[in-house]
């Protein structure tokens, strides 16, 4: 990581979450070296397959103090605000495939399929899967809320669900209201 970080400058610390190996945090000696590594890699690179996304730390506390105003969700309010939710994906649709239908839309920066589960009498179901999209950006997931919302494209018993993916806070907030 560090190796990546350090062409835009002067590297205080450098380390990788203990809780998650995909996340890691950088402290730089300016904040305009920190400015010039969220500009130039911020959803722009690729490590393993998957999007860089680089943006600056906001710590809890901060966070919680601002109330309302929850930072590290409106943070990740406009980073994902290319990112679709797809629901009802049959169980045999591959991720190949699933991209493959939803580039014709727009340029896919990441994209994942996961199978969706229920409990019934105690017992774990799955009947379909669930994916998410994030296009380069909004228009792009526009367009593809338009071309595939309620459509069979996937050829599933059911229509999928297109819709732009929405936070667990900003959903909570919307019942809430």
């Amino acid at each position: 990581m560090k190796g990546i970080f350090s062409e835009f400058g002067e590297i205080r610390s450098c380390e990788v979450s203990a809780k998650n190996s995909t996340q890691g945090f950088i402290n730089f000696n300016s904040h305009e070296s920190a400015q010039l590594a969220i500009e130039t890699i911020s959803m722009k690179k690729s490590i393993d397959g998957k999007i860089v996304l680089v943006q600056q730390h906001v710590y809890k506390k901060e966070s919680e103090i601002k109330g309302s105003s929850n930072q590290i969700a409106e943070n990740m309010s406009n980073v994902y605000k290319s990112n679709i939710f797809v629901k009802y994906v049959p169980k045999a649709t591959t991720l190949d495939n699933f991209k493959d239908t939803f580039g014709k839309a727009g340029n896919i920066l990441s994209a994942k399929l996961e199978d969706h589960f229920i409990y019934i009498q105690n017992e774990k179901i799955s009947n379909y899967k669930k994916g998410y999209v994030l296009y380069e950006d909004v228009k792009q997931a526009q367009k593809c809320i338009q071309l595939y919302h309620e459509t069979n494209i996937l050829g599933f018993g059911r229509p999928i669900e297109v819709d732009f993916w929405r936070s667990k806070t900003d959903i909570k907030t919307q019942n809430d209201i």
